[in-house]
């Protein structure tokens, strides 16, 4: 889970620094860089999503007792 929240927080950080025209313009290897980042973080949150839906749908169909 902090994991999940961690990485949320960097796509945050790093997905509004990407839309930024001067540093894309003036520090092309740093946007680079940041959008590998992005990416990294980006399926991080998105397994983890996944990962807390299939066991919910697990859950949910497990016969009760």
């Amino acid at each position: 889970m902090i994991a999940h929240i961690v990485a949320a927080g960097v796509y945050a950080l790093a997905g509004t620094f990407q839309l930024v025209p001067r540093l894309r313009r003036d520090h092309p290897n740093w946007h680079r860089r940041a959008g590998r980042v992005l990416s990294a973080a980006g399926l991080v949150v998105a397994g983890w999503l996944i990962t807390l839906a299939v066991a919910g749908y697990a859950i949910r169909r497990r016969p009760a007792p």
